[in-house]
């Protein structure tokens, strides 16, 4: 074939692509009009944001007020002594008569025994090679939250089978049944709830301060009430708790969304919350083995094709001093 064969044969061909393209200039799809891509969104692309936006989560609040210890290796439980009544010795006044000796009876010990805790997440390894948002990084953060949630129920729940030193109740209320809307908490009744463990010996220190738990909702009748918001400031070289909004009556006030609710309380559609406010690393105690606190870990799997993002934590948790609890029972407006 010679030069001008082929350039002819080309000619011919781009003769054809353009009457090709003049045709197309003619057609149209199916239901669509060059305002429209309703029959051929499966075709367009899309473009994905590669930040994921996250649901609100919690941040170890309540394990701020517990005493933490560690069990070392090699031993599976954790003895805490307290003294479980006030030692009274026999003073006697006689002279020359000996002294009445009196034994130590009052101490006993709170037994740590951690267990293990697990959560994992596995991800499609061809997920993550697809994906635009980082879901390695996402489990990271989800499995630490979710865990931090876990272990904050748990400390709530143990506060809550201990017996306080007083139960108070909004207003004017005597017992659940009988709180009505407007028994918010108040800045009376953390001054009450001081007393109460003020009563029992139990006082605030720079290390061992009171620490009141909140709620929210007890958070925003607070905040709307002048006598707590003018009353409330931040000492001026202690460093802020996590949570923490203020601090009344020699307590450090913390909101946090995990006290227990309760929908049924009143005539039986009252919602309200269980608040507390206690003796900070005294009421509650949380035991970790050693080396297994809070770790996150990650191994690629080839059998299954996935990567594993996992946490092992070993920890107990215990009552250590219930009288240094007063559970406040509130309407949440």
């Amino acid at each position: 074939m010679n030069f001008q064969t082929l350039k002819d044969n080309f000619k011919y061909f781009n003769t054809v692509l353009n009457d090709l393209d003049d045709d197309i200039k003619e057609y149209s799809f199916a239901n669509e009009t060059t305002e429209s891509s309703t029959g051929i969104s499966g075709l367009l692309g899309k473009q994905w944001m590669k930040d994921l936006i996250k649901l609100g989560r919690e941040n170890a609040y309540l394990l701020q007020g517990c005493a933490e210890y560690t069990v070392s290796k090699g031993n599976k439980d954790f003895e805490v002594p307290i003294e479980s009544t006030e030692f009274n010795p026999t003073v006697g006044t006689s002279e020359a008569t000996d002294v009445t000796w009196t034994d130590i009876s009052n101490l006993s010990s709170i037994t740590l025994t951690p267990t293990l805790h697990r959560a994992g997440v596995a991800i499609s390894g061809l997920a993550v090679s697809q994906s635009q948002v980082a879901l390695i990084e996402y489990a990271r953060w989800a499995l630490a939250k979710g865990f931090i949630t876990d272990l904050e129920a748990g400390i709530v729940t143990e506060i809550e089978t201990g017996t306080p030193t007083a139960t108070l109740f909004g207003g004017d209320a005597s017992s659940t049944g009988t709180l009505e809307t407007g028994d918010v908490l108040t800045p009376d009744l953390i001054a009450s709830a001081a007393s109460e463990l003020k009563a029992v010996k139990w006082y605030s220190e720079k290390d061992r301060p009171y620490v009141l738990y909140i709620s929210p909702e007890a958070e925003g009748a607070l905040m709307k009430d002048s006598q707590f918001t003018n009353a409330a400031e931040f000492g001026a070289r202690d460093a802020v708790l996590n949570g923490e909004i203020a601090r009344y009556v020699g307590a450090r006030v913390l909101s946090s969304p995990n006290m227990t609710a309760a929908t049924d309380w009143g005539s039986g559609s009252l919602a309200g919350h269980v608040l507390h406010f206690v003796k900070s690393k005294v009421h509650c105690a949380v035991g970790w083995q050693e080396n297994f606190k809070m770790g996150l870990d990650y191994e690629w799997d080839r059998q299954s094709f996935a990567h594993r993002v996992y946490i092992n934590s070993i920890y107990d948790i215990e009552n250590v001093q219930e009288s240094a609890v007063v559970q406040i029972k509130v309407a949440d407006a």
